[in-house]
This record gives structure tokens, C-alpha cells and sequence, in this order.
């Protein structure tokens, strides 16, 4: 009797492909098709402040993402994504539950997630192998996560060069770039799962988020290029809060005759940074097809919040501003039709979570009540609910406190941000008219129809939210002074 163990598919097309011959195949295949899979699996790339239209697929006019841009091509790219808070920690509790910060709990970067349904647990709990890979950062702790059977992460933000992770619970110190040992550790667990068994990936990059350290391959790229200064650098800030005045008054990079070299010199970095996600995203889907499973995988990337990089003169990303509240999002994988659409209408990163178990069949959702909602419709080429409007809201954050608490209202053509503790200094614009945001027009009595359906907006959104728990504010009001040993207590008590 033969002792040699007949090879599995998935083996017998990583052989083919360390001849060429599995790239070959996969990229023979149609880059999508109508059809229906039972149980698709997933791969959910999240990067770290990435601008919305920090992509080649977005018109950028000089900046090379072509494995990005093939993932566009291949499926759908959403024009109109946002988060719906602009700091990285409650985008993350979003993504994971589907639920706004004021329900998750998570309301800025100094709170733990706290134990609550996720996309995860319920994939997991549906026979889906789960895997956490990179940035987690909401807490101070690496430890593993309910809902991941395979964990990978660091404390914190981490850093780009010779990183310790978390792996399963244990200290491991690695020697080179993360962005690229975040995607070996992706490509090795994928290459581990079973033939028969549907899966999700997570793979969380700590990348582009600064002090941006490109690696040796990237560090000369666009040394050329010519980066302006934003067109809104020029804002006079009148009709801007005050506190965002002063912020921008203490921001030295764009203050003095040299402002435009040091802001290009900044922006260089950060393009660079992003040129080894995309790298990594050439990578893994090569490794996708080579394994045999491009056909049967959603693929979805998006960005955790954005950013203002000299947009009214501000580095930041707390504000609810278009820069700070977009996201890049695009979704590639065996149920998008008519691949290579850009879709125009309004999607949140709430609405990832119901997306995924829609897509996975899994119609009871259990106790994860998310306030988004599937997309599914838009992918399969239906035109799906249209959003009227949608919720945001930042709470004050203890390495920002300059910038205020937030809430905003945010429609197809207008904006409303109302500041709860500051008096008289709402805004108000027109975004058909002025998408830059410059002329704040809530003094005009021409808009006082609009402001007011605007606040009755704002007003039917938190009573439908209601208010976060007595635990979760204690914790957040001590959080913003507190201890690291404050917050570890503080943790044990949290319950949504």
C-alpha cells in the first residue's frame, strides 16, 4: 500500500504556482462573474488614515496604487464612504459591531473594546475560521480577542521597524518592516486553513499612520512630484469655531515662506508608507489565486478615518470636515456584478458588519444589532435603499482636548456640526454649492428652513441612539485623565 498522501487542491495549485503556472490560471479566470456563493469567504484590509482619495483608481494626479486600482477594476469602488467618528479606535468598534460609538461604547482612542457581538464572533460561531491580524488599538493591551482564532497584534500604535507582536497570547519580537511582516503573517495563516473550511481575515495595517517610515525600497519615490499646498490652506477660517482657529494657529508646518517644500516633503512620506500596503495587497491577492480561492473570496478594503493634511491649515482628523470624515472603500468578490462601477451612493463603515453576514447567509444576527445596513443590494447591481442622511459624533480625546465634543448631521447636500459645549458656534454648508466647506452659512436667514430641519435631524438621531451606558461615561470622563492603571480597572466594568 502507498505511504504517499494524495496531494489536496489547494497543494497541487501552490506547486503549480511556484512554476507560474497557478498566476497564469487565476488571472485566466473572469475578474468576477454573476454567481452565487454558499459561503464566500473574506479578506478585510483596513489601513490606517488613509485620505479617500490617497489612490490612483481616485484620480490622484500623480500616486501609483495599481494593485489597489486592480481591485477597483475587478469590483466596485464607493465614492461616497465615510466613518462616521474620525478616530481610529471608534471606526474600529464600527467596523466590528455596526453600531455608532455612543452604542459600542468605544468613544475615543483611551477606551477598551468592551465584550460585545462582532462580525467575528458570528462568523466564527457559523463555522467561519477567523484571524485578527495587526493593529487592534482600543485598550493598552495585545491580549486576544474574543471571535479570532488566530491572533497577531502589538500594543498600541506600534512601530514600523523590528516590531514585537502578540501572536496567541505570546510575546514575539520580529526583525523587519511591518507592513510587510503583517501580510507574511496573512499569507502563512491562509496558506493554513483548510480546503473545505470558509474563512475571514482580518488584516488591520498600522500603516499609513505617522510618524510615516517608509521602507528602503520606497524611500526615493516621488521625489519629483509636485504636491501644492490644499486649495482650502488659503480659508480664512471665519465662520470656523474657535477652537479650530486656534489649532490651526499653532500649526507651524503651514506657517512661514517655506510651508509649501515642508508640506511636500511630509506628504512624500506618507505616499510612500502607502506604497508598501500596496505592495502587500499584490501580494496577498496572488496568494489568493495561487491557493485557488480569488473565486470564492470578497476581498474589502477601506480606511479607518480620514484626515486633513493642510486643509484649513490643519493637521488632524478629529473634525467632522470631508477630509477627516471620507474613506476609501472597495469591494472585489464572486457576488459583485458588472465589475469596474463606481458607486455614488452613501455607505458607512457601520454598514461592513451586516454586509458581511448578509453575504455569508447568516440572516439571525443574534446580539449584534447593528445600525448600519447590508449593502449587498449595490454590489449585486440593485439599487438598494437610498441613505437620506447619516449620524456623526467625536468625543473629546485626551491626547486632542483642543478639539471640542461633535455631532453632526451629514445629508446628500448639506452638513450641519453642531459643538455641545460651545455657544452660538454651529455650522452649516452647502455642499452642492461649496464642497470645501468655507462659507458657513448658518447666519443666513435664507438657510433658516434648512438649519432648522437639520437640528430636528440631529435631535431624532440621539433619541434614537439614546445615551452611552453610566459605565461607559464614567470611564470616559475619568479616561480622559486617567491612569493606565485607571483604565485597566476601568475595563472590567465595561458592558454595552
Amino acid at each position: 500500500m502507498s505511504s504517499v498522501k494524495p496531494l489536496s487542491r489547494r497543494e497541487a495549485l501552490l506547486r503549480l504556482g511556484a512554476l507560474g503556472t497557478g498566476i497564469a490560471l487565476s488571472q485566466a479566470r473572469p475578474a468576477t462573474a454573476e454567481r452565487h456563493v454558499a459561503r464566500p469567504n473574506f479578506v478585510f484590509i483596513l489601513v490606517d488614515e488613509q485620505r479617500y482619495d490617497a489612490l490612483g483608481c481616485a484620480g490622484h494626479p500623480f500616486l501609483k496604487t495599481p494593485h489597489i486600482d486592480r481591485l477597483a477594476a475587478e469590483g466596485l469602488r464607493f465614492s461616497n464612504a465615510f466613518c462616521t467618528t474620525s478616530l481610529c479606535s471608534p471606526s474600529r468598534a464600527s467596523f466590528l459591531t455596526g453600531m455608532y460609538s455612543r452604542r459600542h461604547g468605544v468613544l475615543n482612542n483611551h477606551m477598551p473594546f468592551p465584550e460585545q457581538p462582532t462580525f467575528a464572533t458570528s462568523l466564527q460561531g457559523a463555522g467561519y475560521k477567523t484571524a485578527f491580524i495587526g493593529k487592534w488599538h482600543m485598550g493598552l493591551s495585545a491580549d486576544p480577542q474574543p471571535g479570532f482564532d488566530r491572533w497577531v497584534s502589538f500594543a498600541g500604535q506600534g512601530q514600523f521597524n523590528d516590531p514585537v507582536f502578540n501572536i496567541d497570547g505570546e510575546r514575539v519580537p520580529r526583525k523587519g518592516y511591518m507592513t510587510d511582516l503583517l501580510n507574511d503573517e496573512a499569507m502563512d495563516w491562509l496558506r493554513g486553513v483548510a480546503d473545505d473550511t470558509p474563512f475571514c481575515l482580518y488584516l488591520s495595517h498600522k500603516a499609513i499612520h505617522g510618524p510615516f517610515t517608509p521602507p528602503d525600497r520606497h524611500k526615493d519615490a516621488y521625489s519629483d512630484a509636485a504636491i501644492p499646498l490644499p486649495r482650502s490652506w488659503t480659508d480664512s477660517l471665519e465662520g470656523k469655531p474657535s477652537p479650530f482657529r486656534k489649532l490651526a494657529a499653532k500649526q507651524m508646518r503651514f506657517q512661514g515662506s517655506d510651508a509649501p517644500e515642508k508640506h511636500a516633503r511630509y506628504m512624500r512620506k506618507y505616499f510612500r508608507c502607502l506604497n508598501a500596503v500596496d505592495d502587500g495587497v499584490g501580494r496577498l491577492t496572488e496568494t489568493l489565486g495561487n491557493l485557488g480561492l480569488a473565486d470564492s473570496t470578497y476581498i474589502i478594503y477601506a480606511g479607518d478615518n480620514g484626515h486633513m493634511f493642510g486643509e484649513h491649515r490643519v493637521d488632524d482628523k478629529r473634525w467632522a470636515y470631508e477630509e477627516c470624515l471620507r474613506i476609501p472603500f472597495i469591494i472585489k468578490g464572486p457576488g459583485v456584478t458588472r465589475p469596474g462601477r463606481v458607486v455614488e451612493k452613501t455607505v458607512l463603515n457601520i454598514d461592513l458588519a451586516p454586509t458581511l453576514l448578509d453575504l455569508a447567509g447568516i440572516a439571525d444576527h443574534g446580539d449584534l444589532k447593528p445600525d448600519g445596513h447590508s449593502i449587498r443590494p449595490l454590489l449585486e447591481g440593485r439599487s438598494g435603499p437610498r441613505r437620506k442622511a447619516f449620524f456623526v459624533e467625536y468625543y473629546q480625546d485626551r491626547s486632542r482636548l483642543a478639539v471640542p465634543h461633535i455631532q453632526a448631521v451629514r445629508t446628500p447636500d448639506w452638513k450641519y456640526i453642531h459643538y455641545p459645549e460651545l455657544k452660538d458656534e454651529d455650522e452649516l454648508y452647502d455642499l452642492s454649492k461649496d464642497p470645501l466647506e468655507l462659507h458657513n452659512v448658518i447666519a443666513d436667514p435664507r438657510h433658516a428652513k434648512i438649519t432648522r430641519r437639520m437640528r430636528s435631524r440631529l435631535g431624532k438621531y440621539l433619541q434614537s441612539l439614546g445615551e452611552p451606558s453610566e459605565e461607559v461615561m464614567m470611564f470616559y470622563k475619568k479616561g480622559l485623565h486617567a491612569s493606565k492603571e485607571d483604565m485597566m480597572l476601568y475595563k472590567k466594568k465595561l458592558r454595552p
